[in-house]
């Protein structure tokens, strides 16, 4: 039962380290302005399995891909190849003392629902954007140290993650709650995970299935209390 690459490569650029079938971990820069790498490879066992090549679509700055090998028995081995695209200059924000790269290349994002394209300058340098009449915010795109991208909501120096929430018939943006909402005097402050996000909340117990939640209506723009049932 094999669960090893024969080989691995990134088209038309040479990896390093040169490919040994027990070195799990690649990696390869190219050119500014590259948008996508194609990345192939072979199994030592025709019986196993491999998934995760391909082409890749790239960002600047690092480009993290998995590819699994799993054995007939289902044994598995994880390689992983960093693709680095330069950057002529990068811009680098920081967020609670952690380092995310600004994504420049508009041609690899996608516009928000209700948001239309623009530009703002960060570190003296022009990025795409994208900014809501309705909400009233403006999002860039931030790529942390393991590749991930991510809407952020830009207030001058200040960056906070764009994460919303779809409902039945809404989707919110969800807030902590301002100091002059005022709470009913049995309920209590709380914790819950809405998506896989925690998230405050105000609950009549802790054990309850309701919770108030508070928010903004990205559709409309405007922020309510909302009561938020975990098991429906």
């Amino acid at each position: 039962m094999n669960d090893r690459l024969k080989d691995i490569k990134v088209e038309g650029y040479e990896i390093s380290p040169v490919f040994n079938k027990d070195t799990l971990e690649y990696r390869v820069t190219l050119p500014a302005e590259t948008y996508e790498a194609e990345i192939t490879g072979s199994k030592e066992d025709k019986k196993a399995s491999i998934s995760g090549l391909g082409k890749k679509e790239l960002t600047d700055g690092e480009n993290r891909f998995e590819i699994l090998v799993t054995a007939e028995n289902g044994n598995e081995r994880k390689y992983v190849v960093i693709i680095t695209v330069s950057e002529l200059s990068p811009v680098i924000v920081k967020i609670d003392n952690k380092e995310y790269n600004v994504v420049r290349k508009k041609e690899t994002l996608t516009t928000p629902d209700g948001y239309t394209d623009t530009t703002v300058t960060i570190n003296e340098e022009e990025v795409p954007a994208f900014y809501s009449e309705v909400t009233k915010f403006t999002l860039v795109a931030l790529k942390d140290a393991e590749g991930k991208v991510a809407y952020y909501i830009k207030d001058n120096d200040k960056y906070t993650e764009y994460k919303t929430f779809p409902f039945d018939k809404v989707d919110l943006y969800l807030e902590d709650f301002p100091s002059n909402i005022e709470i009913p005097k049995e309920y209590i402050k709380v914790k819950i995970k809405i998506n896989g996000e925690e998230v405050e909340a105000y609950k009549l117990s802790k054990t309850s299935k309701y919770a108030l939640i508070y928010g903004m209506n990205i559709s409309l723009g405007t922020k309510n209390l909302y009561m938020y049932d975990s098991v429906q």
